[in-house]
């Protein structure tokens, strides 16, 4: 293995093993940083049908900086409520208005056409998917990865620098690098099906914009909006008995790209009034699948030289819609760390992917294996138990709020990364203030007279130092003396993007304290709740990293240097020759 602050053989590139969701947002993070990357798929083609079906706040953030939010909102159905039912009585309904996020609802849009976009994004990076390649066999040898590849009844070798996998929950890059996959399949089966519906639940402007959870003796049944006029998602509950009766030889496969096998439409329309206390029409099937899901978990996100991400790291229920959004949060996660370690970072940054997110991975899977067992139940005191906790979630406003952030996952953060710079100074913050491992809030602010948001303005750029001068007026001259001591060691200008955060317009603000509008953006923080919100009522820093997660955060001071320069020596690469070239992200 090469010593920490070599940088790699540019002629040995990254490959991304998969071309779903997941393996694209890797590979075009990787891409857009400069890093040579390969994608590689087994499959003939991209997929054509919707499968994972719903895109949460945090994850439209994140992808604010690969470039294309904008695009998937565009081409989505924004959700703006989650109503429960128990058969025909509504019992609890979330509003994702409440969510604190440029993104406050959940967009509904199939899996093929997240792909679409993403891969248009990945050509725009000047990379092309491999389709048709699969991975035989790797092995690690002498610092680098060896792939055996198959094209058709070709094969060939191939070199990586690195290898990460997101080739789903039977991902052969995880069997061919010895990692067990922990857990057990849930026993129930369900059913998914997209197709026309017609019925009361779904009629007008409210049946657009919500998605459904009704829960009866049979079973819960969920039914999710989707973008084209008049179609939706149906989830349900379905017996063992029930499998045979679906035409589809691969049922146990659990949702591949198999079209639409035969179903009687007319028994899922009963099966409809049971469950949902309301007649519906139910025509047009686009995509039938049974499914009987897997819980399990990677025991390990890396061997080597290897890294796993998405469903090969991890598989769980659909319920709540995080396998996707959790795989491409793995996705930002990873790639930005492993960018600036071949660029001479330290290599132990990449032991904090593993640090970071399986823990995520693990309350997933937790959380959404006893979501799946409260909207199964059917004994009456299990019936009584969720509505009741179900009702206090909704009508307690600090409840709602804290479960509303966990469904959009918002609330992911990272309290046992081994970064440094966890510990902060006595009183260098308030208890309920965001702090390193937490995600940056979003928050209005005002730029050169416009509306925008905060983590939008950080979006195209690596890591960000927001500064927050809380009105004060020394603030200027207090940055401008500690920006020189930053930047020592590391190119601050193309690596970190210094943000400046105005409590008051005009206040704080000094023509001679040597801050260049080239060093520096200015924004206005019209209401003063983006400081509130940080906790800043006197000057603060925060360094934010690429995936919008606090790295550090200190005061404007000299005393809060030191373990500031621990984290920037931990996840940035050294400084250049001053002569080089600097790279630069492209916004």
């Amino acid at each position: 293995m090469k010593p920490s602050g070599e940088v790699m053989d540019p002629s040995d590139p990254v490959v991304v093993v998969g071309a779903g969701p997941v393996g694209v947002t890797a590979a075009i993070e990787l891409a857009r940083r400069g890093v040579s990357v390969r994608v590689v798929s087994a499959g003939a083609g991209p997929s054509t049908t919707s499968k994972a079906m719903g895109i949460h706040a945090r994850t439209l953030e994140v992808l604010q900086r690969t470039g294309v939010s904008d695009r998937l909102v565009g081409l989505g159905l924004p959700l703006h409520s989650f109503r429960i039912h128990d058969q025909r009585r509504a019992i609890a309904e979330l509003p994702f208005a409440e969510v604190p996020s440029a993104f406050p609802f959940a967009l509904s849009l199939g899996q093929d056409v997240t792909e679409k976009v993403l891969r248009d994004r990945l050509q725009e990076a000047g990379v092309e998917v491999e389709w048709g390649t699969r991975l035989v066999q790797l092995e690690q040898e002498d610092g680098t990865v060896r792939l055996t590849l198959e094209q058709g009844e070709r094969r060939h070798e191939a070199r990586a620098s690195w290898v990460i996998g997101c080739d789903g929950g039977s991902s052969t890059v995880r069997r061919s690098s010895g990692i067990a996959f922990e857990g057990e399949p849930f026993p129930q089966w369900f059913l998914v099906a997209d197709l026309q519906v017609d019925s009361p639940v779904t009629a007008g402007e409210a049946g657009r914009s919500r998605t459904n959870m009704f829960f009866s003796d049979e079973g819960a049944t969920a039914v999710f909006p989707l973008p084209e006029p008049g179609l939706y998602r149906l989830a349900t509950a379905l017996p063992q008995d029930a499998v045979p009766a679906i035409d589809d030889d691969e049922s146990r496969g659990g949702g591949g790209d198999r079209g639409a096998p035969t179903v009687d439409l007319a028994a899922l329309e009963q099966l409809w009034q049971r469950r949902v206390g309301r007649p519906a029409r139910l025509s047009d099937p686009r995509w039938i699948s049974p499914f009987q899901f897997n819980s399990r978990i990677a025991a390990s996100y890396r061997s080597g030289r290897v890294f796993l991400a998405g469903d090969a790291a991890h598989v769980h229920s659909p319920v709540g819609g995080q396998g996707m959004n959790t795989g491409i949060q793995d996705a930002v996660n990873l790639t930005w760390k492993l960018a600036a370690v071949l660029e001479g970072a330290p290599e132990g940054l990449l032991d904090t992917y593993e640090a970071e997110r399986r823990p995520v991975a693990e309350d997933v899977l937790h959380d959404s294996r006893r979501n799946a067992v409260m909207a199964s139940a059917t004994s009456p005191l299990a019936k009584a138990g969720r509505s009741l906790a179900l009702r206090t979630v909704t009508r307690v406003g600090p409840v709602r709020r804290r479960f509303l952030a966990g469904l959009t996952m918002l609330a992911v953060s990272y309290p046992a990364s081994v970064l440094p710079g966890r510990p902060a100074p006595t009183g260098s913050r308030p208890r309920w203030a965001p702090g390193p491992g937490h995600r940056a809030p979003d928050g209005d602010v005002s730029l050169r007279g416009c509306p925008a948001r905060l983590l939008g303005l950080l979006a195209p750029h690596g890591h960000a130092l927001v500064s927050f001068d809380a009105g004060r007026a020394d603030h200027d001259n207090s940055l401008a003396d500690l920006l020189p001591e930053i930047r020592t060691g590391h190119d601050l200008v193309s690596e970190i993007h210094v943000v400046v955060v105005r409590r008051y317009r005009g206040h704080g603000k000094n023509e001679q304290s040597g801050l260049s509008p080239e060093e520096i953006t200015e924004v206005l923080d019209p209401t003063g709740r983006l400081h509130d919100t940080y906790g800043a009522s006197r000057p603060v820093m925060v360094l934010v990293r690429p995936d919008g997660v606090i790295g550090w955060r200190g005061p404007l001071a000299p005393s809060g240097l030191p373990l500031l320069r621990a984290v920037t020596d931990a996840s940035l690469p050294p400084a250049r020759d001053s002569h080089a070239h600097p790279r630069r992200l492209p916004t």
